[in-house]
């Protein structure tokens, strides 16, 4: 069925990793959850600043919508974009478990210095929720790794879906990007979502940069994804 997304609110949000970014929430006809997109640049939601019946000034300027009617205007090159699942356990927590922390913070870094978006979308676990997430880790620490966890939860080893997302992007007047991932499934979806992946940029642990020896429950987390679910990164 065809992906409606709807901006509710943006607000400016100054970033302790440089720069100022707006934060929009969008809601959608496909599941009950609070999406959002981390906006840095001239980026605007048709959705947020179309005019509605009941709109004044005061309205508009509460739920953070332009004082006309804007367009994203066109770039020399797509933008950066990064499609983010939350990880709680990662983000707030600072579990060593999963890079995904590091994967939201060097996008935000980088996109406060050229224009970007990050799509942050409800999506605890790749997809299947915090209380079998926490399952999850149980099972690994039983020896499973985390594909063969999800699959014994009665999980697939991903079940995130990014119809939502690029119905957002799009809601940016976005249809070409660069793309932070590695992760080639993420690839396929948008593609037949009707986004133009221009170019794949990579994100390498920092750990995996540096002479430092990297955390083993991290290590561990990062080789399944690349020898078992083809994650593209070259493992040290």
């Amino acid at each position: 069925s065809l992906v409606n997304v709807d901006c509710h609110v943006a607000c400016r949000l100054p970033s302790t990793y440089g720069g100022t970014h707006q934060l929009h929430l969008y809601t959608n006809n496909v599941d009950k959850e609070e999406h959002m997109a981390i906006v840095f640049g001239p980026f605007y939601s048709k959705s947020l600043n179309t005019f509605r019946n009941d709109d004044d000034e005061n309205k508009r300027r509460m739920r953070g919508a332009q004082s006309h009617t804007s367009t994203t205007p066109t770039f020399a090159e797509p933008p950066l974009v990064r499609i983010h699942s939350c990880c709680f356990t990662g983000e707030t927590l600072g579990s060593s478990r999963c890079d995904c922390a590091e994967q939201l913070q060097v996008a935000m870094k980088k996109m406060s210095v050229e224009n970007g978006i990050i799509v942050y979308l409800q999506q605890e676990g790749r997809g299947i929720g915090l209380l079998d997430k926490l399952y999850a880790y149980n099972l690994i620490d039983m020896g499973h790794d985390t594909l063969s966890a999800n699959i014994a939860l009665g999980h697939p080893p991903d079940a995130r879906t990014y119809h939502v997302a690029a119905a957002i992007l799009k809601d940016f007047g976005i249809e070409k990007v660069r793309l932070l991932t590695n992760n080639p499934n993420k690839i396929q979806q948008l593609q037949v979502d009707g986004i133009d992946i221009v170019e794949r940029v990579s994100m390498v642990p920092e750990s995996w940069n540096s002479k430092t020896h990297a955390l083993e429950d991290r290590d561990e987390y990062l080789v399944t994804k690349v020898q078992r679910m083809g994650h593209v990164l070259d493992i040290p």
